[in-house]
């Protein structure tokens, strides 16, 4: 409506004028929608059970269960964000950045993703993430399996393009 208005189609934006009650939101986490410790490790343990491609992916879906990232920072997870895999305990990642799925006919680059600031973030800005220690484990592992450098990303070659 602002546009509207720039563009001297409307005289007035019409929306500040309208009324409404806004709509309650639920405070609380639903249980039932949240998988639970055990369908999480089952969900891992079928991802590993897909061979070769399958065993690269359960960092991918392991950072999104434990961690709560979104799919296009998981996609976007580099070692060096890595910020602390210790032997044992809480473990810390500080992510920089995105990679969201557009659509190549969408983006600058003319690829399905293009690396963006962080949802709801400025540019520059990063956000802090705590690893469960059994992810830090597993971070460990697949890193040492396959041979991550340290700029590398963790889900690479077609199974990041997801």
């Amino acid at each position: 409506m602002e546009y509207a208005c720039e563009q001297r189609l409307l005289s007035v934006n019409p929306l500040p004028l309208i009324k409404w009650p806004r709509p309650r939101i639920a405070q609380t986490l639903d249980l039932r929608v949240v998988a639970n410790p055990d369908q999480g490790r089952r969900l891992l343990d079928a991802v590993r059970s897909q061979g070769k491609r399958g065993e690269r992916m359960v960092a991918f879906f392991a950072v999104m269960y434990y961690a709560a990232l979104r799919p296009e920072e998981a996609v976007d997870l580099r070692r060096d964000a890595l910020v602390s895999l210790p032997d044992d305990g809480w473990g810390e990642m500080r992510l920089t950045h995105a990679e969201p799925r557009s659509g190549s006919r969408w983006t600058d680059s003319g690829k399905p993703r293009d690396r963006q600031p962080l949802k709801h973030r400025a540019p520059g800005q990063t956000r802090s993430v705590p690893i469960h220690p059994e992810l830090v484990t597993l971070l460990r592992h697949h890193i040492k399996e396959f041979n991550i450098p340290a700029e590398g990303r963790l889900s690479s070659g077609r199974a990041a393009g997801l």
